[in-house]
């Protein structure tokens, strides 16, 4: 970023130890679930959603309008069935 320090001279920057690929690794859910040991009875109590914004999921409300909409099915599918709805109005 020279920009930084064209702007603060003498200002002192620590070393950059991660680029943006390595602080959000691609694949890096999937692995950590791959290599969890978990018996395959238990796979099916994982559920993963990718979304078009990736990490930066607030950046696109198509993407926020997605995660709404699979927070609601993940809470609806733990509650009974006989369990009151609560609707929210958009």
């Amino acid at each position: 970023m020279p920009w930084v320090a064209a702007s603060f001279p003498g200002t002192i920057h620590p070393p950059r130890t991660a680029t943006p690929i390595q602080a959000t690794p691609f694949f890096a859910t999937e692995y950590t679930f791959a290599h969890m040991g978990l018996q395959p009875k238990h796979h099916q109590n994982i559920t993963m959603k990718g979304y078009e914004a990736g990490h930066m999921i607030c950046t696109s409300v198509p993407s926020l309008m997605k995660l709404k909409a699979d927070v609601d099915q993940f809470i609806d599918s733990a509650l009974p069935a006989n369990a009151a709805k609560i609707v929210v109005s958009q």
